[in-house]
């Protein structure tokens, strides 16, 4: 009799719930690009160091703009801190008619020596050939006199 008041109390033991059929939020698992094969977006790069690597980029980070119909714009490298502020290393290649009138524009002075940039990526090479112009901060546009070719190299910190 205790056994039949014990149950009756107690009461039958009962299932426990289904469980729902749905699966909640998984996280999707991470995707690993293979530096290599798979190259990394502009997105990606912004967050790694503030470095890009692009001839076009590089122009269009620098002037705000597209470069003009009669402008090559050969090689560009740029660096940009994430400060608020506008922090940045620059170097441009490029080729334009106009190239001379451009940093004649832009108040700079003819430097009375030449001098090679230190440290700057390979393809900024160039040669006795070019004048050199200096401009405010430290800028360094060379110049060669009559194939329009320019060489940039630009800091502001």
């Amino acid at each position: 009799m205790l056994a039949c008041v014990l149950l009756f109390a107690c009461g039958t033991p009962q299932k426990p719930p289904a469980k729902d059929p749905v699966v909640k939020d998984v996280p999707e698992p991470a995707v690993i690009k293979d530096p290599v094969t798979e190259p990394i977006t502009t997105e990606e790069q912004e967050e790694d160091d503030g470095h890009h690597v692009g001839a076009l980029e590089t122009y269009r980070y620098w002037a705000g703009k597209d470069p003009a119909d009669d402008m090559k714009v050969l090689n560009g490298e740029y660096w940009s801190s994430a400060h608020w502020s506008k922090e940045y290393t620059l170097y441009l290649e490029l080729r334009f008619p106009r190239a001379k009138d451009f940093i004649m524009g832009r108040n700079f002075t003819r430097a009375e020596q030449w001098s090679a940039l230190q440290d700057a990526p390979e393809w900024f090479d160039p040669s006795e050939n070019y004048e050199l112009w200096i401009g405010s901060l430290g800028s360094r546009y060379y110049l060669h006199p009559t194939k329009g070719h320019l060489y940039i190299f630009e800091r502001q910190f």
